[in-house]
């Protein structure tokens, strides 16, 4: 691959752009497949995206659809579960967390702060998140849109 190639394709790394798992990737195919069964009725995803749920921006820009409890959001990409390109983002800085249903936010002593809906939030403190808020995470801003 040449250095165009190579630039390319870490921009792509992990779906969306910037979705990629802290987890391993040691999948074994199986001949037979089963019904998905939701044990926790409180169950539901979310997505951040870079434009209005809905509109144009929204759909060409970077999206990532929160399906796991503790979803981190930062620039190390070895390290987070939305990576964000920018040296304003802290390497960690932030936590969307999900119990009962609920989404929360949390700064995780960022150096340029998270904004919620345009309000600063306090570090290592959770807050609600309403749902189709406005985050911002330093310098780099999303909507978060959770599923009813």
């Amino acid at each position: 691959n040449t250095p165009e190639v190579q630039a390319r394709d870490k921009k792509r790394a992990g779906l969306f752009g910037g979705l990629r798992s802290r987890y391993p990737r040691d999948f074994q195919q199986s001949e037979k497949t089963a019904d998905l069964v939701l044990e926790d009725p409180f169950f539901r995803m979310a997505c951040l995206s870079e434009g209005l749920p809905g509109s144009k921006e929204e759909k060409l820009g970077h999206r990532a659809f929160i399906l796991i409890d503790e979803f981190l959001i930062g620039r190390d990409s070895d390290l987070v579960d939305f990576w964000i390109d920018s040296q304003n983002v802290s390497r960690q800085h932030a936590r969307i967390s999900r119990r009962q249903g609920s989404f929360f936010l949390e700064d995780l002593g960022s150096r340029n702060s998270t904004l919620l809906d345009g309000k600063k939030v306090n570090k290592h403190k959770e807050y609600l998140l309403p749902d189709k808020c406005r985050l911002t995470f330093a310098d780099k801003a999303y909507y978060f849109e959770a599923s009813s």
